[in-house]
């Protein structure tokens, strides 16, 4: 689909956040009632290690310059990993097209000469309009994630830990390495890398 003449891509910029948050905080609205993604979450996505927004990131704007889609490419070996939105009340007008002919081009320039990298698209599950799209380019069902979470209204008694468990503070020198080394070894898409790196993205010490 082309795209509908009044809309343009261009690189987002930090100034952005708060307008690109806007659009997924109305997708998860209208779709699951509840918001998942928001501008703390989308922050933390643009600080990783290797994002860059100029080359990797494109929101998509209207006539009058409102951000009204957007769309990430993000090299996590061994996948390219995208995913973006568009606002429901500019759906159907080609925007979503753009964006992911855009990711794919991003996508074939990261993988180039990388040997078993895999493109990996995440949608959310109430946008069939995605889903279409995604699978007229060739891509399958791969997994679902359902999201969980409870408003807590106060503190929470932990309870007490199992019998011959001992719960104790992390000592990010002693204790971190072990937790990369051994307990998501087991993840469907468990992918060693380095440990400073994971620190970098994961852990605020």
């Amino acid at each position: 689909m082309t795209l509908h003449a009044g809309y343009e891509l261009r690189a987002p910029t930090p100034g952005d956040l708060a307008a690109v948050a806007d659009v997924f905080v109305a997708v998860d609205t209208g779709e699951a009632g509840v918001v998942v993604l928001d501008a703390d979450l989308l922050r933390d996505e643009w600080s990783r290690a290797g994002f860059e927004l100029a080359s990797d990131a494109w929101v998509a704007i209207d006539r009058d310059g409102a951000v009204v889609g957007y769309m990430q490419t993000m090299l996590e070996e061994p996948n390219v990993e995208c995913w973006g939105a568009v606002h429901p009340g500019h759906r159907g007008r080609g925007i979503g097209s753009a964006l992911l002919d855009r990711a794919e081009r991003r996508a074939s320039e990261l993988m180039a000469g990388l040997p078993s990298l895999r493109f990996r698209f995440v949608i959310d599950g109430g946008d069939h309009g995605a889903e279409e799209l995604v699978q007229s380019r060739g891509l399958r069902l791969a997994h679902h994630f359902w999201h969980m979470q409870i408003d807590l209204t106060g503190p929470v008694e932990p309870g007490a830990a199992p019998d011959g468990v001992e719960i104790s503070e992390v000592h990010p020198a002693s204790d971190l390495p072990a937790v990369l080394a051994e307990a998501f070894v087991d993840h469907w898409d468990y992918n060693s890398e380095p440990f400073d790196r994971w620190v970098e993205e994961h852990v605020d010490v």
